[in-house]
């Protein structure tokens, strides 16, 4: 029976603290995992997302900074996007849009991942007023539940 170790996939492990990351890389290496990479900040793992790994362990002040910047973009994403298309500003929709995707993807937010896209896909061509209107719409209700639904968890 093959095991997970067996495929060695790439580790990616990310925390400020020299001691815990030590401890967490040895006793990845002792279940028999070799592709350890290692970084001392959140932002130094991002720029490395390119090297695909499989498994990211975080740092829990790096998931609430990252949660604490996702709560700071999205309220103001919201009216950024009404006055972007009450102005017809596409490119600053767009640009909004844009500037939420790796706060949404790296939330693994999973019901806006497509909204935002098309959100900024639509901008870009500039295509269907009233569908972006909608998705606008769609993308302020869903960040609302999601929103309150985190200061559940924080409380």
């Amino acid at each position: 029976m093959e095991t997970l170790s067996q495929f060695n996939p790439k580790i990616f492990l990310v925390d400020d603290d020299d001691i815990t990351i030590e401890l967490y890389e040895k006793a990845i290496r002792n279940l028999g995992f070799t592709s350890i990479l290692k970084y001392a900040s959140g932002l130094d793992c991002i720029n490395a997302l390119d090297e695909e790994p499989k498994i990211i362990f975080l740092d829990q002040n790096f998931v609430q900074k990252m949660v604490k910047v996702f709560i700071e973009q999205s309220q103001s994403s919201i009216d950024q996007m009404n006055a972007a298309m009450k102005a017809q500003d596409f490119e600053t929709l767009r640009k909004v849009a844009h500037r939420m995707k790796p706060s949404i993807d790296n939330l693994s937010i999973q019901q806006l991942m497509p909204v935002v896209r098309e959100i900024e896909t639509h901008s870009k061509e500039r295509i269907d007023d009233e569908k972006l209107v909608s998705l606008i719409n769609q993308y302020a209700q869903m960040l609302t539940v999601i929103l309150e639904d985190i200061a559940k968890w924080n409380n």
